[in-house]
């Protein structure tokens, strides 16, 4: 049995890329920046800073002379130097200190071989997701240009996320033999994750199963005669049927290889699956 969930790890790493590449006979050199992984929630106030990526320009040997802005996009505050990422909800800046010398279109310079830092803002509501904007601005001295990118910025704007897209379930070899209505139980755990524990009572959860129902509570596989329940811990059933979120005791459930009753249980291989999605209250 395999039983979907959402989101995949990532890790948060920094990488830092550099390569040139050509344009109407000028050179533009591109740093890319890796954008790790933020978690936050859309309570967070706008202006908040979310996450600070070090960015270090090449010596004044590779690139000589003070760089300016020639292209970015909107400001979203002028003061502060923060820009508009094209990220929904997500602002930057890049300066040497918070507040200080942030880079504004034809006006900040860049001292090639300083340490920057570029920093994140919440600026509105934020959608959860993966994203790569592409280039945030570009600076330029002369016929030198520099392109700063960033990449698979990872947004969790949830308490509590899956930190795997999928599990297993895999019962034992058991016999019809015997006349139990209950032929196995497998427990299993799903991948949840909350970054504060006192979170977890408040996810909320809804299964789903586009196969068959015996009931609302069973689910039927491809051999005749026999289906699968969940319970949580607790012992409370999974309504397969229930298309509202519902709470449950913890992460870990079970779930029970059952005879259908009224029908004559075939033996073979069975292989279902049924998806889960996470929300919160």
């Amino acid at each position: 049995m395999e039983i979907a969930v959402q989101l995949k790890p990532f890790c948060p790493l920094l990488y830092l890329f550099f390569f040139t590449t050509s344009s109407a006979g000028a050179a533009v050199n591109v740093m890319m920046i890796n954008g790790g992984v933020i978690r936050t929630s859309n309570e967070v106030p706008n202006h908040t800073l979310l996450k600070t990526l070090p960015v270090y320009f090449p010596t004044a040997s590779t690139l000589p002379g003070d760089y300016k802005i020639i292209a970015s996009p909107a400001l979203s505050d002028s003061r502060r130097g923060v820009y508009r990422s094209g990220i929904p909800g997500i602002g930057f800046s890049l300066c040497q200190d918070e507040g200080e010398n942030c880079l504004i279109p034809r006006e900040g310079k860049i001292a090639i071989g300083a340490g920057y830092k570029l920093r994140l803002y919440k600026i509105g509501d934020l959608k959860g997701g993966v994203y790569s904007p592409g280039a945030l601005i570009m600076l330029a001295n002369g016929s030198h240009k520099l392109r700063l990118h960033l990449a698979r910025l990872t947004i969790h704007n949830m308490a509590c996320v899956m930190t795997r897209n999928n599990i297993e379930v895999h019962f034992p070899t058991t016999t019809l033999s015997n006349k139990k209505v209950k032929l196995a139980e497998v427990p299993f755990t799903l991948p949840i994750s909350c970054h504060d524990r006192n979170d977890y009572h408040n996810v909320m959860l809804t299964f789903n199963y586009r196969g068959q129902h015996y009931d609302e509570t069973t689910m039927e596989t491809n051999l005749s005669g026999l289906g699968i329940r969940l319970r949580d811990a607790s012992g409370k059933q999974v309504n397969i049927e229930k298309k509202q979120p519902e709470s449950y005791r913890d992460r870990h459930f079970i779930a029970s290889l059952v005879r259908l009753p009224g029908r004559r249980a075939e033996a073979g291989n069975f292989n279902i699956s049924a998806t889960v999605t996470i929300s919160m209250r």
